[in-house]
């Protein structure tokens, strides 16, 4: 293989360390995110209490490419952590503002 993709869910914590792995075997390393994306009555539903989670929307990963696509995913990761109140949820509104 040239190439091998890690996905988290919810962050990038991986990704630093997977990144220099694939450098030491000389695999091109291609860095991802699995992300839960609501739509806004989801998310609204999560951030009352009614009992929506992140668990209960659909999920998308999502891949960067190159440096700028990691600071894409950086910027789309850390919006909804910032908010979140029992799971981070990705809004349309924010992966726009992210890309």
């Amino acid at each position: 293989m040239t190439h091998v993709a890690l996905t988290d869910r919810d962050g990038l914590s991986g990704a630093v360390r997977f990144v220099r792995a694939a450098a030491e075997v000389g695999v091109t390393p291609v860095v991802g995110v699995d992300l839960a994306v609501a739509a806004s009555h989801a998310q609204d539903a999560g951030r009352t209490g009614t009992g929506a989670s992140a668990d209960d929307v659909p999920r998308v990963t999502f891949l960067a490419r190159g440096p700028r696509g990691f600071a894409t995913l950086c910027r789309a990761v850390s919006a909804p952590h910032a908010q979140a109140r029992g799971g981070p949820l990705l809004d349309e509104e924010a992966i726009h503002a992210a890309a």
